[in-house]
């Protein structure tokens, strides 16, 4: 999965995986009997073209979800930008408020960053904010197939 900053949704794009990933699915043959290892690419890719290790989710997905998730657990009481800027590898603080704006925006985070209920539901539902959102008002004003 990647976002798409230009359509602002997450999509799946095909791509190739990155060498540490096929380090690790080469170990596997041969390891509980013999075995052969066949990859659809060249060495001369894996050597020089493919990423050493894979993007962190943080870094190629969109942070609206995850910060819903910072809001909804309660061993959280900091602001969402202080809690993503102690991860591993952060996103950048431009992406962390334009996540923080979008919630903002469709009403699942209030000004001062509480969740909303709408916000709540929202994290229930494995889609982007704003399609959950489209499919929560579609079921409460009786109009869900439009919205489908």
């Amino acid at each position: 999965m990647r976002y798409d900053e230009r359509r602002q949704i997450s999509r799946l794009v095909e791509t190739f995986i990155a060498r540490s990933n096929g380090m690790q699915r080469r170990g596997r043959a041969g390891r509980v009997q013999e075995g052969v290892c066949f990859h659809l690419f060249t060495k001369f890719k894996f050597e020089n073209q493919m990423l050493p290790a894979p993007l962190p989710e943080m870094l190629r997905l969109s942070l609206q979800d995850l910060a819903l998730r910072i809001k909804i657990l309660t061993c959280f009481n900091d602001p969402i930008e202080v809690v993503l800027l102690r991860a591993f590898d952060p996103p950048t603080q431009v992406n962390i408020q334009k996540a923080i704006h979008a919630l903002q925006e469709a009403k699942a985070l209030t000004m001062s960053e509480d969740i909303t209920p709408l916000g709540r539901h929202l994290v229930k539902l494995p889609v982007d904010v704003h399609l959950g959102k489209l499919l929560l008002l579609g079921c409460l004003f009786r109009c869900i197939e439009p919205g489908l």
